[in-house]
């Protein structure tokens, strides 16, 4: 009797401990479950900007962030500033017929977000320009050949970038170098878009007929040809030579003077020192002026 009321109170105490331990873990679940309310903070319109041809469509998307930067679900009404066209309630812009800018908007619970539009029968043309190995050549200005003030330089990879153009054909032209010659290639262009235009430009010098390249270089000659259509003036030839880590172990020049157009001379180039070994050289001709 004794044992078995002891076994049914240590059972009973279990059972209280268990429906404590149960009572408490609830608590703990209550108390994670309450936390700062969500709000809605900023709104953000994609894309944030677009030009749009004049009577096209263009299509705009609303994103709305609470305070934690989380999505917040919210339905959007859509509107547009200035006289530039109409947006339904799907966020589906309607260009106007005349050239403006101005904004659409999204808006929910007094938050706004907004996209600049530019609305024109322009468009434009970028591309990159490389020489005939397939290297990025940066510094080469690229123009419209009927209208040269609409212009851009190449930048670091060689690319450039050319706005507000009328729609039509178009010679893209660039301008020659000391060590590269003028190209140009037509494009057509329409309104609201890009059109690409890569152009590789030729070397305004070939190198014929080298030898002394080869470890250990002592002297350098060979023939050095004027592609171009003009005399080049005050021509020289530059070698630099690098060791496997990219570090200068000489260099050679050579003058070689002023050549003709289509003519070929001979040169050399001497190295300052004696150059025993490297793993990879440049050469560069250039002239003075063209």
């Amino acid at each position: 009797m004794w044992l078995k009321m002891g076994n049914l109170r240590h059972k009973i105490y279990k059972i209280i401990i268990h429906s404590l331990v149960i009572s408490h873990l609830s608590f703990v679940i209550l108390l994670s479950g309450c936390g700062e309310m969500s709000n809605l903070a900023a709104i953000s319109v994609s894309p944030s900007s677009a030009t749009v041809g004049i009577s096209k469509s263009q299509r705009f998307y609303a994103t709305a962030y609470d305070q934690n930067n989380k999505v917040y679900p919210v339905a959007f009404s859509w509107s547009v500033s200035g006289d530039i066209g109409t947006i339904d309630a799907s966020g589906l812009f309607y260009a106007g017929a005349l050239e403006s800018s101005g904004s659409v908007i999204a808006t929910a619970q007094g938050i706004s977000g907004r996209a600049s539009v530019n609305v024109t029968t322009k468009g434009s043309i970028s591309g990159t320009i490389k020489n005939v190995d397939g290297a990025a050549v940066s510094g080469i200005n690229v123009y419209l050949a009927a209208a040269p003030a609409q212009a851009a330089v190449s930048d670091s990879q060689g690319r450039y970038s050319i706005g507000n153009i009328p729609v039509g054909a178009w010679e893209v032209d660039t301008s020659g170098t000391a060590m590269y010659l003028m190209a140009s290639q037509e494009a057509i262009v329409a309104t609201a878009e890009n059109t690409s235009v890569n152009i590789f430009i030729p070397y305004r010098f070939s190198v014929l007929n080298e030898s002394g390249i080869d470890a250990p270089v002592t002297l350098i000659t060979g023939t050095i040809r004027n592609n171009g259509s003009t005399t080049a003036n005050s021509v020289t030839i530059t070698y630099v030579f690098f060791d496997d880590t990219g570090g200068v172990v000489g260099a050679a020049l050579g003058t070689v003077g002023n050549i003709s157009a289509g003519v070929s001379t001979p040169f050399t180039a001497n190295p300052s020192d004696l150059i025993d070994t490297y793993s990879s050289y440049t050469r560069t001709v250039s002239a003075g002026s063209f």
